[in-house]
């Protein structure tokens, strides 16, 4: 994905052309990390910025430092980081440490210059310029204002300046540049961007309207808005209103805010949409976290359970004839998965919602405050305190930082929460510092600096992932063999639906393609082609979770075109002769998807990955 962000720095306004639409000048690239999707910073960051460079900077007048319009890019692939933009180019690189709890403030470009050349806060001058990495001792600098702590202090030589470390004793220069004239941008409102960004957004929006009378009235499909009350969702509901649509679905998973709940039944009303609040079953969530863990980056049941359950139930009794195109938010930028979705796609979950829609696909967050703000949307006022997204107070994907300030103003709902995860970890006897530490958001694929965290708190994370992964006791792969161990015996109804997955059985042996296999009480033992092997792997795992761990969602009955599946007491029934094989009942299964996840991770250990098959 190309950063299409720039910037004039003769008017000081993010542009999106290569010349600026006010002046003509030629405007520059604006060097920031991916995602390249900054938003601006609201009075409450503004503020905490203000604290941050006074505490850590030592930073007393911010006039020339923190010049409106002041923007946040939130950086991909790691946790809690925020590069700070001010006239065009990057000035400070604010870090929420998970394990110190407090942040960690690196200032950057000509920012660091301005506050070493005028003394503006902690700052060094050095003797001699010295290249990036060296390690100086105090007596290389001349003069300066140092703080006590380990901080990163702004520095001017000779012809260059740049950014020290300074741990204890040692200094090393963390940065270098080229000394520059100090220029002093023209202060602008982030409202005077939104009023600069009017004709960019009108095209915007009409291309939106297109992409909706495409897609979305196509006969047969009964087009929905999917709203949840975040800044997209409300702008796709304000211009698919105009566009003749206006009715939503909003999902009330029982762990939204609460103020987020009022704020899309009062806006949605505002905007003229007939919004459907549809309530998931809380009992379904329970059963899963008990039995499976919490919902985490790499294993999202949550969606299904919470979102895609109930609304299935919902769309299914209201519309029962009709299929459903599920108009989204969604933009580019959210993720790369979302990037290469495309406008319209089919939805790869079975259900009543068979394409999704995204016609803000490529707007930036820019884009979205604009729209909102020239058309006198209210914002969700949780973003004004801060909050970079909006949906479940405890939802995974959710950086450390985010939940720092939800237990500022969310306290009683965010510690139930954390107790219940500690329940967990006691149920399963894993190190409670995966709650303390914020690891408990992924549960089997972590990231480097997760692993990175674990290792700074000595947490051993491969026994926390073996513990959760308990269903599986034993699992070995080999090139032509595989070995499971569950741990227990598969329930009744396991042969039936492993012959629904096109697996042959007679008695306690069975086969598919060129893989054959034995059961033997809760051990299982496959051999035969790689390819297959995995394959058949996959479905054993999936069969099995389905059998031993239904949870009465009767999602799998819903979806089944054939009617052939159907239950007794907590027991799942297939009706082989009904069945058509198309195996969407195990598609939609949540807790099928979760121990195949588990058996995933178990697999990646050896250095194997289950294929879909």
């Amino acid at each position: 994905m190309k950063p299409e962000l720039k910037w004039c720095r003769d008017c000081n306004l993010p542009v999106f052309t290569s010349c600026c639409p006010l002046c003509g000048e030629r405007s520059l690239s604006v060097n920031i990390s991916p995602p390249y999707d900054p938003r601006p910073a609201f009075s409450n960051d503004i503020e905490l910025l203000k604290k941050l460079l006074r505490e850590k900077l030592g930073v007393r007048d911010y006039t020339k430092i923190l010049v409106e319009p002041v923007l946040l890019n939130r950086v991909y692939y790691l946790d809690s980081v925020d590069e700070v933009i001010v006239a065009g180019e990057r000035s400070l690189t604010v870090k929420y440490d998970c394990v110190e709890r407090d942040f960690i403030v690196k200032p950057w470009g000509k920012v660091a210059e301005l506050i070493a050349e005028e003394k503006l806060g902690y700052y060094a001058e050095l003797k001699e310029d010295y290249s990036k990495g060296s390690r100086l001792s105090r007596a290389d600098i001349v003069e300066g204002d140092l703080p006590e702590e380990e901080a990163y202090v702004p520095f001017v030589a000779k012809e260059t300046f740049g950014i020290l470390h300074l741990t204890g004793k040692e200094v090393v220069v963390e940065e270098v540049w080229t000394k520059e004239v100090l220029e002093f941008p023209e202060k602008r409102s982030i409202l005077e961007v939104f009023e600069h960004l009017s004709g960019r957004v009108e095209y915007l929006k009409e291309k939106a309207v297109k992409l909706i009378e495409r897609y979305c009235f196509k006969g047969g499909l009964k087009p929905i808005v999917n709203f949840s009350g975040g800044k997209d969702s409300t702008v796709v509901l304000s211009i698919v209103c105009e566009a003749g649509i206006c009715e939503a679905v909003l999902s009330n998973t029982g762990l939204e805010f609460a103020e987020s709940l009022e704020y899309s039944r009062r806006v949605g009303a505002k905007i003229g949409a007939e919004v459907h609040e549809v309530v998931a079953d809380w009992s379904f969530f329970e059963e899963v976290f008990k039995r499976h863990g919490p919902p985490a980056r790499d294993n999202r049941w949550c969606t299904r359970v919470l979102k895609i359950l109930p609304l299935n139930k919902f769309l299914g009794e209201k519309y029962p004839l009709a299929d459903i195109v599920s108009i989204t938010g969604q933009r580019k930028y959210e993720s790369p998965k979302r990037a290469r979705a495309g406008y319209f796609a089919k939805s790869s979950t079975p259900g009543k919602v068979k394409y999704i829609a995204s016609p803000i696909l490529n707007w930036t967050t820019l884009d979205v405050y604009a729209y909102l703000y020239l058309n006198k949307i209210e914002v969700n006022p949780l973003y004004l305190r801060g909050l970079v997204r909006i949906g479940c107070f405890m939802c995974p994907t959710m950086h450390s930082v985010d939940f720092k300030k939800i237990e500022e103003f969310y306290g009683k709902y965010y510690l139930w929460w954390l107790e219940e995860l500690k329940k967990y970890c006691r149920e399963r006897n894993i190190d409670s510092k995966w709650v303390d530490y914020g690891l408990w958001r992924w549960l089997y694929k972590y990231p480097p600096h997760a692993w990175r965290t674990a290792k700074r708190v000595s947490l051993n994370l491969a026994r926390v992932i073996e513990r959760n992964t308990r269903e599986i006791a034993v699992l070995r792969v080999s090139k032509k063999k595989a070995t499971i161990v569950f741990r227990s015996a598969p329930s009744s109804s396991f042969k039936s639906i492993l012959s629904m997955l096109k697996v042959k059985i007679k008695g306690s042996e069975f086969s598919y393609r060129k893989c054959s296999g034995i059961l033997a009480g809760s051990r299982v033992e496959v051999r035969g082609s790689p390819r297959d092997l995995l394959k058949l792997l996959r479905k054993i795992v999936e069969a099995y979770g389905m059998a031993n761990y239904c949870i009465l969602c009767r999602a799998c009955a819903e979806v089944c075109l054939s009617k052939s599946i159907s239950f007794k007491g907590r027991s799942l029934r297939v009706d082989l002769d009904k069945c058509l094989g198309c195996g969407e009942c195990v598609r939609i299964c949540p807790v099928a998807g979760i121990l195949v996840k588990k058996a995933e991770a178990l697999l990646r250990q050896a250095r194997f990955s289950v294929e879909s098959g």
